[in-house]
């Protein structure tokens, strides 16, 4: 658009064929004397279309807003692959592009973005474990790809370039509708306990570099035109350095690179973090390094367009990369790791070459308010910031945001946009945080197994709803008592239909074949029950049976017509049991297959295999799960059934999680008072019901605090850490 200005006019108001009366700035002011205006030069001075700007109607995949489009600059210097990135200077940094999950859902209304997305039993337990820095530049003849990926461990000691530790690269072309190229790039090799990069596998063969043209004219002999790439380790800065050169016909385009260029451009930041290996020859992997077995191989990745590459190749989830002008201006520090949460909100400021990062400077705005950040000490180049709200964010609540962070010469760097918070709820016990996903939500009032007002449930829906589940996204709480080789899950069910396969829950296990830790099947299509726990061999790990050998069961109806209570038991190595309505359904008395320990999540009405939450959904919904670290007794279950709260039975049988789906409490906020050596924790008056509790470490356990009086308590003379909260 051409907004084109005149200033001034000279009339001939009398009609004498003479302009005797100016207004504004007068004679040679009228007409268009100038413009402003969105790509102008599309119109003036000829019309050219390639000048105007390009509008985006629609957000067409699952990268995070912002972070579709990208302007590689024009390099000046020489590029050169050893692993340091000082010629990359200026060159604007792409930091840790969210992803939406499940893939093809970042056209959802509000899709869920994350940083990592775990796979086949893989953990990310933050941005130490894994993140990533991205620069891309260009000279006449290639492109170059830097990227900085923050590890807290590296592996690859598959014998491929994706299978581990690597980045995969998909290439399309500029109307993203045709891939063009994969490229996988690796360094091949492990950790050992002292940190150190080992290259050759057990029998002295070298892992090696790891390049792979999987696909496209990179590969090609005719086409002579081979990547190259350069991967470093850091082990003591956490840090792998990768630089990739892709010669202009590698990504089927013609020389030379030219401003205005587009091509598609994905990637896959694989993460691996542990080994097991059999280093004495004997067939058994003896020795293991970072997390071990389970967790060596690909187990998640972050990365800009990562759905271009996983879960199927896919040209539309790539980055447009548009090629820009000549690199300009030094080093800024850059902002990574933006986290919004339903209970804080946390980022990183990373210092970039001679641009050091300020955390005096930092500051942080969240819907118009100037909140209180807390630094923590830097971390090699990067220093984390967080805010932590005196009451969670709503569920299903929009908040804006803006970052400003100066670096100590002075420079400014600034982040802005806008979040809703996840719908969520809380457990009761310990407030542990559970998603809810897809188009699952909570009933309205009364729709709770209880039918009372204030009893609400979780609904999964009908066939076509779309990816219903509930992630518990931490499900390490259960792996202490877990080590006993007993657990409980209780649960209510309301069924629509079984017309599919139906997962009750599955709390995963990466250890456990098929990561099946603790899982119900609630049905199966033909009818028949499945508990598994630590796997799924018959009689072993597993117990199964037809609904129909239940006594109380009649026909479709009793699903659909009343809620059921269920309640799965492990105890011991050999015992299994399914309680149906306070009964006995089903029990296992043989196997030799221990409970795991590393459990890492929950899911509730799906799988947890594959994507996660995308099969094996509940029509249907489910009240009042919890979670016990014994095995319930006949009359505990009885008593579950016939109306005792989970969180009422005697602390012996060691409830460990309860979700009752019924509107979130929100916590009031706590002010902290000091006199002397006296600390008084208050909270509103209007608060009633809630309790303090207390534990030493910030992920213990929590126990009630005694003498506390009204909304107040005074911690007199206190002499080491605690931390508070309350719950209801």
């Amino acid at each position: 658009m051409a907004i084109n200005d005149g200033d001034g006019v000279f009339l001939d108001l009398d009609g004498d064929g003479t302009k005797e009366t100016p207004y504004g700035q007068g004679a040679g002011q009228e007409g268009q004397k100038g413009w402003g205006g969105l790509g102008a030069h599309s119109i003036v001075h000829g019309k050219t279309a390639s000048e105007t700007a390009l509008m985006t109607l629609v957000k067409g995949n699952d990268i995070e807003p912002g972070k579709e489009y990208y302007t590689a600059l024009r390099t000046t210097n020489a590029i050169v692959l050893d692993g340091n990135l000082s010629e990359w200077s200026g060159a604007p940094v792409i930091a840790d592009p969210k992803s939406a999950i499940p893939k093809f859902s970042g056209t959802n209304a509000n899709p869920n973005y994350i940083l990592f997305e775990e796979f086949n039993g893989g953990t990310w337990s933050g941005p130490d474990d894994q993140t990533s820095a991205v620069q891309i530049v260009y000279d006449a003849d290639n492109v170059y790809i830097g990227v900085v990926v923050t590890d807290d461990y590296h592996e690859d000691v598959s014998g491929n370039a994706w299978d581990g530790d690597s980045i995969q690269l998909a290439i399309a072309d500029a109307a993203r509708t045709n891939l063009v190229a994969l490229y996988n790039y690796a360094l091949g090799g492990y950790e050992n306990a002292a940190g150190t990069l080992v290259t050759n596998d057990p029998t002295g063969v070298p892992y090696g570099l790891l390049i792979d043209h999987e696909q496209g004219p990179g590969g090609d002999m005719t086409c002579n035109c081979p990547t190259d790439a350069f991967i470093k380790r850091d082990f003591a800065k956490k840090k792998t350095y990768y630089e990739i050169k892709l010669p202009v016909a590698s990504l089927g385009l013609t020389g030379p690179l030219t401003v205005g260029t587009q091509f598609g451009l994905g990637m896959a930041i694989n993460d691996g973090d542990g080994v097991a290996l059999d280093l004495d020859g004997d067939g058994i992997k003896e020795t293991s390094y970072g997390q071990g077995a389970g967790q060596e191989g690909q187990k998640g990745w972050g990365g800009l367009g990562a759905h271009s590459i996983v879960h199927g190749k896919t040209a539309s989830e790539t980055a447009l990369v548009t090629l820009g002008t000549t690199v300009a201006g030094a080093d800024r520090p850059f902002l990574s790791v933006i986290n919004p949460n339903f209970d804080s909100f946390t980022f990183r400021a990373n210092d970039k070459g001679a641009s050091i990062v300020d955390p005096a400077s930092a500051k942080l705005i969240i819907d118009g308010q100037l909140v209180a950040l807390t630094a923590s000490p830097k971390v090699g180049d990067a220093t984390d910031f967080s805010y932590k709200p005196a009451a969670p964010f709503p569920p299903n609540s929009n908040h804006t945001y803006s970052i400003e962070v100066k670096d100590t010469l002075g420079n400014t760097v600034t982040a802005a946009g806008s979040f809703k918070t996840i719908n969520y709820t809380l457990d009761k016990l310990h407030s542990y945080f559970g998603q809810i996903r897809g188009s699952a939500a909570l009933t309205p009032p009364s729709g709770g197994h209880t039918g009372q007002t204030s009893d609400l449930a979780v609904d999964f829906g009908r066939a076509g709803s779309i990816n219903p589940s509930v992630l518990i996204p931490d499900g390490t709480f259960m792996n202490p008592t877990a080590s006993n080789d007993v657990m409980t899950f209780s649960l209510w069910i309301k069924k629509y239909d079984n017309d599919i396969d139906n997962t009750a829950f599955w709390a995963d296990s990466p250890s456990s074949p098929g990561i099946l830790g603790f899982k119900a099947n609630v049905p199966l299509l033909d009818g028949t029950i499945v508990f598994d726990a630590g796997g799924n061999v018959l009689d072993d790990s597993e117990i199964s049976a037809p609904i129909a050998s239940f006594p109380a069961f009649t026909d479709d109806a009793w699903w659909t017509n009343l809620w059921h209570h269920w309640v799965f038991i492990k105890n011991g190595l050999s015992t299994k049991q399914i309680w149906i309505d306070g009964q006995l359904f089903l029990e296992g008395t043989s196997g030799a297959t221990p409970l795991p320990t590393d459990f890492a999540h929950i899911w509730l009405g799906a799988d947890a295999s594959g994507q996660g939450g995308i099969t094996g959904n509940l029509h249907g919904l489910i009240d009042d799960f919890a979670i016990f670290g014994t095995a319930l007794t006949q009359a505990e279950v009885q008593q579950l059934f016939t109306g005792t709260l989970p969180s009422a039975l005697p602390a012996s049988t060691k409830p460990l999680a309860y979700w009752d789906f019924s509107a979130p409490v929100v916590r009031p906020p706590i002010t902290v008072g000091r006199s002397g050596n006296a600390i008084t924790l208050a909270w509103p008056a209007n608060a009633t019901g809630f309790r303090l509790v207390s534990s030493d470490t910030v992920k213990g356990t929590y126990t009630d605090v005694q003498g506390v009086t009204g909304n107040s308590y005074t911690i007199s003379n206190p002499t080491n850490t605690k931390f508070y909260y309350l719950i209801k």
